[in-house]
């Protein structure tokens, strides 16, 4: 419903209401819609400014989005309004834009790439230190907190959750797989049963958003949290899952 009402808005070329959908909808449901984005990426400079201005007030444009807004900035000559969005954190830098602002304006994208050598730069390193300790240092775990929410970077939402996952910190580990799709599913599967937690809840998030029910229930039958795949079992959610759950348990016997 919500989609469907925001497409119908932006073909009627009423903007402004789409981006106020926009806005008010979970970021998944319309703005990382590959149809809405399709959409998008066929309007018109002035429709796409319109409309990512608008959303730009309250919350920070991915890399994509970033893209076809700075592409469209530059288009109307507008790459101070660019430069202010960088500024004011509300864009995401990547190679496809830093070629758009280099065409337009070279200084701007000489800076830019800079800054952002140095900032990759810092967080490698914060992710070295990271790796090195079983116990991280708290401040590079905010650190890193601060620099994932402004990235779709795999290796730092992997060094995040392996940080929180080392500082016994298993809420965060769930609401990061929950919310953040920029991570490598099977690899932070493999990390959370090498880890040996004894909290079930981050293979249990981890799995069901997957779709790893056959490996989900051979980890928590292994690891002697058989209470955990009854109450998993039990849920409205995941009843539907009841018989590969069952059959994977069969498998083992």
């Amino acid at each position: 419903m919500v989609k469907a009402k925001f497409l119908a808005l932006l073909e009627d070329r009423q903007t402004e209401l789409a981006a106020k959908i926009a806005r008010a909808a979970p970021k998944n449901l319309v703005r990382r819609d590959k149809d809405v984005f399709r959409l998008l990426f066929r309007s018109d400079a002035n429709q796409i400014f319109d409309f990512y201005s608008t959303v730009v007030l309250t919350q920070k444009l991915d890399s994509k989005e970033s893209h076809l807004l700075g592409r469209s900035l530059l288009e109307l000559n507008r790459a101070e309004e660019l430069q202010k969005l960088f500024k004011d954190d509300k864009v995401t830098y990547s190679d496809p834009l830093g070629d758009e602002i280099l065409k337009h304006d070279p200084v701007m994208a000489e800076s830019l790439e800079k800054e952002h050598q140095q900032a990759d730069y810092t967080i490698k390193e914060a992710i070295k230190l990271l790796g090195k300790t079983d116990e991280p240092n708290k401040n590079i775990l905010f650190f890193l907190s601060s620099v994932m929410h402004q990235t779709e970077d795999t290796l730092i939402h992997f060094a995040y959750l392996e940080g929180c996952i080392k500082s016994g910190n298993n809420a965060e580990v769930v609401r990061i797989i929950k919310e953040r799709p920029f991570y490598d599913a099977e690899k932070v599967r493999n990390l959370i049963a090498t880890s040996f937690l004894a909290d079930p809840a981050p293979m249990i998030t981890l799995c069901h958003k997957h779709d790893y029910i056959e490996f989900l229930s051979e980890y928590l039958f292994k690891n002697n949290q058989i209470p955990a795949l009854f109450a998993y079992a039990a849920e409205a959610d995941s009843h539907k899952n009841l018989p590969r759950l069952l059959s994977a348990l069969l498998d083992l016997k």
